[in-house]
């Protein structure tokens, strides 16, 4: 849970939602969910939240540094 806005940039722009990446033979989907922590105000009443950007290359170098 997190006051982050997740947006993750994928080498193929013709995907749709939710995100497609494939690798190493596999396709993998990824759905990210906002979940706001605890105790926290309103969507109509909350700052505009952090944004994040992951690059496809980021998510793939992560996965193949750790095989």
């Amino acid at each position: 849970m997190d006051d982050v806005e997740i947006n993750i940039v994928i080498q193929n722009k013709d995907n749709k939602l939710p995100v497609k990446i494939v690798f190493a033979g596999k396709t993998y989907f990824i759905i990210i969910v906002n979940i706001p922590p605890l105790n926290t105000k309103s969507a109509s009443k909350r700052d505009k939240l952090e944004k994040i950007t992951i690059s496809e290359e980021e998510i793939t170098a992560e996965v193949t540094s750790n095989i």
